[in-house]
């Protein structure tokens, strides 16, 4: 596991879920974003969290709820083919 983390509201913009920080930002203010950490779960209330290698992240997004596994921190919000080697969805 990395131990410097990514901020969830990058991160969320760099594996293509938002196009902009704002919008990331908003919707983890709501509360609307899960993580699950070494087994203990907690909802995301600020765009600052950190989030590692290994976490998992569980979200509503459109009318699909998303299960997934964060592989990599990213370097920069890419392509969609980069964006999906950053997680895994899980079921």
């Amino acid at each position: 596991m990395s131990e410097a983390g990514t901020r969830l509201d990058v991160w969320l913009i760099r594996a293509r879920y938002f196009k902009t920080r704002n919008l990331s930002a908003t919707f983890i203010a709501k509360g609307r974003v899960r993580i699950e950490r070494n087994g203990q779960i907690f909802r995301a209330r600020k765009p600052h969290a950190e989030v590692h290698i290994g976490d998992r992240l569980t979200f509503s997004y459109g009318d699909k709820l998303i299960h997934m596994e964060i592989l990599a921190p990213g370097e920069k919000r890419g392509s969609a083919k980069y964006a999906r080697t950053l997680y895994k969805t899980c079921t």
